[in-house]
């Protein structure tokens, strides 16, 4: 009786079961679809198809007049996502179609996207002031006047197209956000909006800013010039940054130098550099002007080359070394009987008057007898027409018997610490000569013997070992004379490392390389400056202000255009300096590449990978993490270029790569960058990674070939 209870219960189920109508079930149906058009015309398709990976997905884009867009294929990734992206050629306004399928699904998928030309604002706001009318979308000009305390105000468009791309005096803003502030300068200022349709049709929104003027503008300022003859003139207005400076430059006879014209930038500070025309010696004057400045503010600086003797005769005796018009100190024999001397000095271009000992004499001319004593000097001064620029050149007579009344002696050291001594005793070779160096404590540093060569010449050299600082004595002595002496001084005026907070030095720092060249985007209207000196001892000044060694300097504004920065390193007591300049070159201000908007706000900015790849095909190893943005890597000396792979954590972010401070291009995600060509040294590679809400992340390689 069980049994065939059981077995009725088995066959009214099967009965059921078979009476179920088949329902069949598509495994790569295509789902979760986005699709995204963004400002630089560019679509993204995003989805999922079914589970797997490699299933085929095809993709159809039709344009509003139905003709076909756009048409691909690829397979799926993992968990069966796939993207599609690719930039648009068509420019018809309207809508346009999107048809997914693959070969399992049930039937394709359709969604859209709209191409519209709207440039219009549908907000517009200000962080100062109120404007003359009230906004509306057709109006593009306003008026607004602010007081002489605001400096800059904050502008705040809002588009009526998300899509669209709006510039504030050509800088890129996010839709309803707040731009840069904007500097203003007294008077009137222009503030331009503009807005660009995907479709590429712009629409400018104009904003006059009338900023009051201050009268009580005042100006601080300082001039100077280099030995290259390139003049700087630099200094703060009170009223702040954007204000527009003019320069006058009048020559010591009052005729026109230059005239010239600088914006003022962070804090007020201006500069501005030009290289002398004029060859006249003697004081410039410079006169420094500005909107609402009551009195012209008014500085100088001397020039005095030009300002030299041509030639100097003390009696008929020779001078050690022989005259030049740029060597101020000499040396001359004199026998032991000779108890008086007289000077020739003959003007050379720029001098105007001549002193000897503070005597006025006549170019040419013969000075009266000068008394002198074992080691006298004698001074003879040339000026400049003004008499402002002088220029001194000092004889110290020393007395010997009269067996060498022609012995001179002189030494000097080189950057590599080798210091030569040379001169001559009488006109005879073979004569035995002792050679004794001091250093400035008076312990000896080097003494030997050597002989003289024909014409009773001598001269030797060797590598000095000692490190102590300052004035070093050379006594040299012979039969026949008492003695001879010289002196040389050792100062170590390098410096061991110099660099910026803002671009990068080219070439590489050395420390016997003097000049250097930076190249800083519009952006950057002020760098700092960090010297390190060798010596802890030596004293640093950057652009006239001294900065401890190791530490960065005061910010330097920077003007459009060239900007010169001196780094001085002197000696402590100031006997003698070496100097480094920097020539900062500041780009003209550009239009940045349109930021991009996207549909799911994140702020993921994170790298999930990154490689570097050399020329000869082999992967530069680095142990990459995403938290670590600074990375420095080796490349062989075959390697002519390398490229980046960077892969972003969140595919919707956009990466962009920069080589050596170059514009920043977009590399796709996953895909390799172009090729940088190495130059020896190091070179860097910037990653910046944007996330959906704008936030971003930038990764720094340096690579050393």
């Amino acid at each position: 009786m069980n049994k065939c209870i059981r077995l009725l219960i088995i066959i009214v189920f099967m009965l059921i079961v078979l009476s179920i109508p088949f329902i069949p079930v598509y495994a790569a149906d295509v789902s979760n679809v986005q699709t995204k058009l963004h400002s630089n015309k560019r679509v993204t398709v995003k989805g999922v198809a079914g589970t797997d990976a490699g299933t085929p997905v095809t993709i159809k884009i039709v344009d509003p007049n139905g003709r076909l867009e756009y048409v691909d294929s690829k397979e799926t990734g993992q968990l069966g996502n796939f993207r599609f992206s690719y930039f648009m050629s068509d420019i018809l306004p309207g809508n346009y179609q999107v048809i997914l399928n693959t070969l399992d699904s049930s039937g394709p998928v359709t969604t859209s996207f709209s191409y519209e030309e709207d440039n219009n604002l549908e907000g517009l706001s200000i962080s100062n002031g109120s404007f003359d009318k009230a906004f509306s979308p057709e109006v593009t000009q306003y008026e607004v006047n602010v007081g002489k305390e605001v400096d800059s105000i904050i502008v705040t468009p809002t588009a009526s197209d998300s899509y669209a791309t709006i510039k504030v005096n050509g800088k890129v803003v996010v839709s309803g956000q707040h731009s840069d502030p904007v500097r203003l300068q007294e008077g009137a200022n222009t503030v331009s909006v503009t807005v660009t349709a995907v479709t590429g049709q712009t629409k400018t929104y104009t904003i006059t800013v009338n900023r009051e003027i201050d009268l009580s503008t005042s100006i601080e300022a300082n001039a100077s010039i280099d030995d290259k003859k390139k003049v700087t003139v630099s200094g703060t207005i009170s009223s702040g940054p954007g204000q527009l400076i003019t320069l006058k430059i009048t020559d010591p006879k009052g005729n026109l130098e230059y005239i010239g014209n600088t914006a003022s930038t962070s804090g007020g500070q201006f500069q501005l550099s030009y290289y002398l025309a004029n060859n006249t010696p003697g004081r410039y004057y410079a006169e420094l002007g500005a909107l609402g400045l009551s009195n012209q503010a008014t500085t100088y600086f001397d020039y005095d080359a030009g300002v030299e003797l041509q030639d100097l005769v003390i009696n008929d005796i020779s001078l050690n070394p022989d005259f030049d018009p740029n060597q101020m100190s000499y040396t001359a024999i004199v026998d032991k009987s000779v108890n008086s001397v007289t000077v020739t000095p003959i003007a050379g271009k720029g001098t105007a008057g001549i002193k000897v000992n503070e005597m006025d004499i006549v170019s040419g001319h013969t000075s009266e007898p000068i008394t002198i004593d074992e080691g006298t000097n004698i001074d003879v001064t040339a000026f400049s027409e003004d008499s402002v620029i002088k220029k001194t050149y000092t004889i110290t007579v020393k007395k010997v018997s009269s067996l060498n009344k022609d012995g001179y002696v002189t030494a000097g050291m080189d950057d590599k610490k080798v210091v030569t001594v040379s001169g001559a005793i009488g006109s005879k070779a073979g004569q035995l000569i002792a050679v004794m160096i001091r250093d400035p404590n008076g312990e000896i540093e080097y003494l030997n013997t050597t002989k003289t060569t024909a014409g009773g010449e001598f001269s030797f050299a060797y590598p000095m070992r000692n490190n102590v600082k300052g004035k070093y004595t050379v006594t040299v002595g012979a039969v026949g004379i008492e003695r001879l002496i010289a002196s040389f001084n050792y100062y170590e005026l390098n410096l061991k490392d110099l660099a910026m907070d803002n671009g990068k030095m080219a070439p590489a720092f050395s420390s016997n390389r003097t000049e250097y060249n930076v190249v800083v985007k519009y952006d950057t209207d002020a760098v700092r400056v960090t010297p390190t000196t060798v010596d802890p001892n030596a004293i640093v000044e950057v652009n006239g202000k001294t900065v401890a060694s190791g530490e960065k300097s005061e910010s330097i504004g920077l003007s459009v255009g060239d900007n010169i920065i001196s780094v001085v390193v002197a000696s402590p007591d100031g006997a003698a300096a070496k100097t480094y300049e920097i020539n900062v070159r500041r780009e003209a201000r550009k239009a940045r590449e349109a930021v991009r908007r996207i549909q799911l706000v994140s702020s993921n900015a994170d790298l999930s990978s990154l490689a570097v790849t050399g020329s000869d095909g082999h992967v530069l190893a680095m142990d990459f993490a995403p938290d670590v943005t600074e990375y420095n890597l080796e490349a062989d000396s075959v390697v002519d270029y390398v490229y980046v792979t960077p892969t972003a954590a969140d595919p919707q972010a956009v990466i962009e790569v920069s080589f050596n401070g170059s514009e920043f291009q977009e590399v796709e995600n996953g895909q390799n960058s172009d090729e940088f060509y190495l130059e020896g040294g190091e070179n860097t590679i910037e990653v910046k990674v944007t996330a959906p809400d704008s936030s971003t992340k930038t990764y720094a390689i340096t690579i050393i070939l």
